[in-house]
């Protein structure tokens, strides 16, 4: 009796090790299954987004080339009634026109989109180079009253007796004889030995070509004033 327990005792030890082995075989096998099926969604997901990083490349190189043919274009067509009058041979990469009027270099930027008082405007820049002078100094243009009223040319310097000189010698006036309701500022630096002249000329991207030759024939006067009133 003894032995036949001993013997049943065994057979189930022995039965329940093999339950136990096939549980933690069937759990292991899970466990793999599992893992694996998370290392494939892991996959796809990083294939999924390289290709759409990818995508999203090309897209945008497509786009960008399509942007800078069209900058390209835009500039070429904006230009092309203003480049003869200074003689411009070139449209450097950042936009700007350059050649030389009466002898002086001058270069120009089409106007960039700004906000205005009363809307979107167009700031045009021209700038004469090469003008020596001993201070800084601008002309800047504002509206008592916000958009309304006649705009008023303010000379601004730090030094007092250049300001006498630039308005004695009439600088506002020579500004007002061109149409001062677009100008924003005119200015010399010199840092850069530059005459500045800054408006707005909305809805265009750039000055009729009269517009620009009349801006370019302030520049000269002023640039000879200024050389004047202003030496080094």
């Amino acid at each position: 009796m003894t032995k036949l327990c001993l013997s049943y005792d065994r057979s189930s030890m022995a039965a329940a090790r093999r339950a136990m082995a096939i549980a933690v075989y069937h759990r292991d096998r899970e466990g793999l299954r599992r893992k694996g099926a998370e290392t494939m969604s892991t996959f796809q997901a990083v294939v999924v987004i390289v290709a759409f990083l990818s995508s999203a490349y090309v897209v945008g190189r497509v786009l960008g080339a399509y942007e800078d043919a069209r900058v390209k274009s835009r500039n070429i067509k904006t230009w092309a009634g203003l480049a003869p009058i200074i003689g411009a041979t070139m449209v450097s990469d950042s936009g700007w026109l350059m050649g030389t009027y009466q002898e002086r270099e001058v270069r120009a930027r089409m106007g960039e989109k700004i906000p205005a008082e009363s809307g979107t405007g167009y700031n045009f820049e021209l700038e004469m180079m090469g003008v020596p002078g001993g201070h800084d100094w601008r002309v800047e243009y504002w509206r008592k009253f916000g958009v309304f009223g006649e705009p008023r040319g303010e000379i601004k310097t730090r030094n007092e007796a250049l300001k006498v000189k630039l308005s004695r010698a009439g600088v506002i006036e020579m500004i007002d004889r061109l149409g001062n309701s677009t100008i924003k500022h005119v200015m010399y630096e010199k840092k850069r030995n530059t005459l500045v002249y800054n408006e707005d000329v909305r809805p265009r991207l750039a000055p009729t070509p009269e517009r620009f030759k009349a801006q370019l024939e302030l520049l000269l006067r002023l640039a000879k004033v200024s050389e004047q009133v202003n030496p080094n």
